[in-house]
C-alpha cells in the first residue's frame, strides 16, 4: 500500500481541502466518485462528515498527485547533484490542458489520469521550482 493514500479523518475542512488540493470542482469529484454534488457538499458544511469509502477514494487520488510531484522533485535534485539543468537556460516549460480530450491526446509519461489533477501537480511543482530559483512558464494547450 502507498502510504500516500492514508488519509486524516472525513471531518468537513478535511475533505474539502482534499478536493482542492487535487484541483477538483465538486462536480468533477462527484462524478468520480460516483455520487451527487450534493452530497460532496454535504460534508464540506460546516460539521460534516465524509464516508470512510469516499474518504479511501480521494486518498487513493492524492497519493497519484503525491508521487508525480516526488517523482518530479527527484528527478531534479539528481540533476542538480550532476551540475546538470533541463533546459540549459535554467527555465522550464509546463502545459496545462483545458480538458481531457487534449490531456489524452498529448500522452504524457504519467499515472496521472485526469487532466485536472495533472493541472494541479505542475502548478504546484512549478511553485518549488520557483523557489528553487528556477524560471517557470506555464501554457495552455489550444482549444
Amino acid at each position: 500500500m502507498n502510504d500516500n493514500t492514508i488519509t486524516n479523518d472525513g471531518s468537513d475542512m478535511t475533505a474539502k481541502t482534499y478536493r482542492l488540493s487535487l484541483g477538483l470542482p465538486v462536480d468533477a469529484l462527484a462524478t468520480r466518485l460516483d455520487m451527487t454534488a450534493s452530497q460532496i457538499l454535504g460534508w464540506e458544511r460546516e460539521g460534516g462528515t465524509a464516508p470512510d469509502d469516499a474518504m479511501a477514494r480521494l486518498g487513493e487520488q492524492r497519493a497519484g498527485l503525491i508521487d508525480e510531484i516526488r517523482s518530479f522533485m527527484a528527478d531534479e535534485q539528481e540533476m542538480r547533484r550532476n551540475g546538470e539543468s533541463d533546459p540549459e537556460t535554467g527555465g522550464w516549460d509546463f502545459t496545462l490542458y483545458r480538458d481531457s480530450a487534449g490531456f489524452a491526446a498529448a500522452d504524457q509519461p504519467t499515472h496521472i489520469t485526469d487532466w485536472r489533477i495533472w493541472n494541479q501537480a505542475y502548478l504546484i511543482i512549478g511553485l518549488l521550482m520557483e523557489a528553487l530559483g528556477y524560471d517557470i512558464t506555464y501554457r495552455r494547450t489550444e482549444d
